[in-house]
């Protein structure tokens, strides 16, 4: 680090300083912040699930043979204690958070990072929504007085990537409103997927036609603002479902298909895609397949997710196609 103004060394004015410890604001200050908290709960006794490295578990077998265990994931310095099966365990360990940390307590989780998360412990649901977080986007762009509609793309529609006689729209508010709409696609609204996937393709070059695809996708958006994922439990094991979906030739620039799949767990949903194939398929089946193989790679990965964190596949998980 440079020399601050007012301490500069007289003698050795071109030295640098030696920083002992991270200062917030420095590229490096992520990197070292995440060693820190890594190394606290790998010494507390968690484990770091290995499919994904932001959740951690630590399992503790109770006199009785009972396993309690408490789940937590972290997103930079935002940690949030996800599960506990034990409300003494999951005191003690964030008591012994605050010891190392300085830790604000914010309760029940309610809302972060957009996302708007709502228990109803009498009939066991969780429900997930982006209400607020929309509000905002239609704001943004001039569309909270807008009208709804049923779909977010206009059916049959076809599109095209622009003409050279074409006048580009702003390059800039079209990726904006594309980024915007895919942090909501990625965490609560699934069926804004595949709406998505056809028009972030001209993300480099868009014209007035794909803006106005954009623009249903919020007119939609309008209308489902109170839409979410509810998730809940009937008790019976958890078992791992896939579904799997292609269509074939469906773009007409390039003659790829489009995969997709869903996978939910006791009918909660938990991962989902639309995405376009990276060739071109010469039949329906083929198509059915790459997408298939696209599935199952996400499948594998769910498995070990659960594996990781005690949720153990002993079945061969179904994908339906």
């Amino acid at each position: 680090m440079e020399q601050p103004e007012g301490f500069v060394d007289e003698d050795q004015p071109d030295f640098v300083c030696k920083l002992n410890k991270s200062l917030y604001g420095l590229k490096q200050v992520a990197r070292c912040w995440n060693i820190s908290i890594d190394s606290h709960l790998m010494s507390s006794g968690y484990r770091k699930c290995s499919a994904d490295s932001c959740v951690y578990m630590k399992p503790v077998k109770s006199k009785s043979g009972k396993i309690d265990f408490v789940i937590i994931a972290i997103y930079v310095d935002d940690i949030m204690i996800f599960f506990s099966n034990n409300t003494n365990m999951l005191e003690k360990e964030k008591s012994d958070l605050a010891k190392k940390f300085w830790v604000e307590d914010l309760g029940e989780l309610h809302y972060v990072l957009g996302m708007f998360i709502k228990r109803n412990r009498r009939l066991c649901t969780l429900l997930i929504s982006q209400t607020k977080y929309l509000e905002g986007l239609l704001k943004r762009f001039n569309m909270e007085n807008c009208k709804p509609v049923s779909t977010p793309l206009e059916p049959n529609k076809k599109y095209q990537p622009l003409a050279e006689d074409e006048k580009p729209f702003d390059v800039k508010e079209y990726q904006i409103a594309t980024r915007c709409i895919t942090y909501v696609t990625t965490i609560s609204h699934p069926d804004l997927s595949a709406a998505l996937g056809v028009l972030s393709k001209f993300m480099a070059n868009p014209g007035t036609e794909h803006w106005k695809g954009i623009k249903r996708i919020l007119h939609y958006i309008k209308g489902t603002l109170n839409y979410g994922l509810v998730y809940s439990c009937d008790g019976t094991s958890p078992i791992l479902i896939g579904y799997s979906d292609a269509d074939w030739g469906g773009d007409l620039s390039t003659c790829r298909s489009t995969s997709g799949y869903v996978f939910q767990i006791q009918g909660n949903t938990v991962s989902w895609c639309s995405k376009r194939q990276a060739c071109v398929s010469k039949s329906t089946t083929e198509a059915e397949y790459i997408a298939l193989s696209t599935a199952s790679q996400e499948g594998v990965w769910l498995r070990r997710l659960l594996n990781d964190i005690s949720i153990k596949q002993d079945d061969a998980t179904i994908i339906y196609s």
